[in-house]
């Protein structure tokens, strides 16, 4: 709930941010807060609190809100205005698709390295080790979101400048 409340209320902000600056000044910090946060949150263990969770969690949510809204909007200023109801609903479509994809991957993932956690130890039926392989496998799939935020810093930094037609109008 507070990664999610911090999105809403971030959100306005982020929209100023990019019509005065771009998405570029937004994307390149965003995926280095998300970058940050997943790397943390691939250390935790069964020893760390709930409230760092919800921390990491809300500072993943900071990173996430200053990367998805510019590149909906960047990507949607791309377009003519008659073809805005089509590029948000493509945009909603992959969205959906994208994050389905990603969950199942992230789950395999994280199923896979439970039950090799699992076939390591020597009493794999100890309630105890139930815990300790969730954590195991929840660690190896923050991987999966580490490599993708790698990804998005390098592709933020080659980010184009709006073009005359997409830039951004301050009012």
């Amino acid at each position: 709930m507070p990664g999610c409340a911090i999105n809403g209320i971030l959100s306005p902000v982020a929209g100023r941010a990019y019509d005065m600056y771009g998405p570029k000044v937004l994307l390149t910090p965003g995926f280095l807060i998300m970058l940050f946060m997943l790397w943390n949150l691939s250390h935790v263990t069964t020893d760390t609190s709930m409230y760092t969770v919800v921390l990491l969690h809300s500072g993943l949510m900071v990173g996430v809100t200053f990367v998805m809204m510019p590149l909906q909007t960047h990507g949607l200023n791309a377009l003519p205005a008659n073809l805005y109801p089509d590029g948000t609903a493509l945009i909603n479509t992959l969205l959906q698709i994208s994050g389905s994809i990603g969950t199942a991957l992230a789950i395999t993932i994280m199923s896979a390295s439970q039950n090799s956690f699992l076939k390591s130890v020597s009493n794999p039926s100890d309630p105890a080790m139930e815990s300790i392989s969730l954590t195991a496998g929840g660690q190896t799939a923050f991987i999966l979101g580490i490599v993708l935020a790698i990804l998005g810093v390098i592709m933020s930094l080659f980010m184009n400048k709006p073009t005359p037609k997409e830039q951004p109008q301050t009012q």
